[in-house]
């Protein structure tokens, strides 16, 4: 890079330099071991990782391929790229920039011989929901997530997420049955699935009893002859009228 080149991109480091605060400063101008900042969106984290990327090439001996910076989504790969190129010029496409998966594939790919294969490609988009949906076409009959009108593959979003969340946390089988059998013995509890409101004659369920409020006619009977309310969660219970069916009358009690 010839000279006038290269007092450009100092004059723009300095200016960008110069507009961080002191606290950004501070982080900016450790360059050795580790610096945590702690920010919320828009606060110029990016900014900071830039410049204290520029700050040490500037300031040691390290070479623009001896850095590795990671980032969470491809967007911000680009953006850290473009904002490092303002002002160390091409060098920062010497930089390690990666998202945290594919700097984790590049290791794989330059390893394959630690995992026994010849070729370890991550699947493609496609290639995962035609996975999915031969996964879905391969229950039974009584799965409950089987279904045979509509949009078959309904759950396939769902399952991608399972998977997913499984995968992130270290989730096993049994934990997951463990779990889904202990939110189906709660839903009887839970304040989303009990009548909430007061209709007429008809009072809400007590949470802390288990036991539904009456109301009464005028003689002190109970309405219905002692039929009972079924449970709705709150949001069908206050956006439909009630309507109660005597037990002795329909064989059932609904709302």
């Amino acid at each position: 890079m010839n000279h006038p080149q290269q007092e450009q991109y100092n004059q723009r480091y300095e200016e960008v330099y110069a507009r961080l605060n002191s606290a950004q400063r501070e982080a900016v101008d450790n360059t050795e071991g580790p610096v945590m900042v702690i920010a919320g969106p828009g606060t110029g984290k990016t900014q900071i990782l830039a410049s204290r990327i520029g700050k040490i090439l500037r300031d040691t001996d390290f070479l623009p391929h001896n850095i590795l910076c990671l980032t969470y989504t491809d967007a911000g790969t680009v953006a850290m790229r473009k904002r490092l190129t303002d002002f160390i010029g091409p060098d920062a496409y010497r930089v390690n920039i990666h998202t945290f998966h594919s700097f984790c594939n590049e290791v794989i790919q330059d390893n394959l011989s630690l995992f026994e294969k010849n070729v370890l490609d991550p699947i493609s988009d496609l290639e995962k929901i035609q996975l999915l949906k031969t996964l879905i076409d391969g229950f039974s009959k009584d799965n409950p997530l089987k279904r045979y009108r509509g949009d078959v593959y309904f759950d396939m979003r769902n399952l991608a997420g399972l998977f997913s969340t499984m995968k992130r946390e270290g989730w096993t089988v049994p934990f997951i049955r463990e779990r889904v059998e202990a939110y189906v013995e709660s839903l009887p509890e839970r304040t989303e699935y009990i009548y909430q409101r007061n209709s007429g004659r008809f009072k809400k369920r007590r949470p802390e009893t288990g036991q539904t409020q009456w109301g009464t006619r005028e003689n002190g009977e109970a309405p219905g002859g002692g039929g009972t309310v079924r449970r709705v969660p709150a949001t069908h219970a206050q956006s439909e009228p009630v309507r109660f069916r005597r037990h002795d009358q329909l064989g059932d009690t609904g709302l």
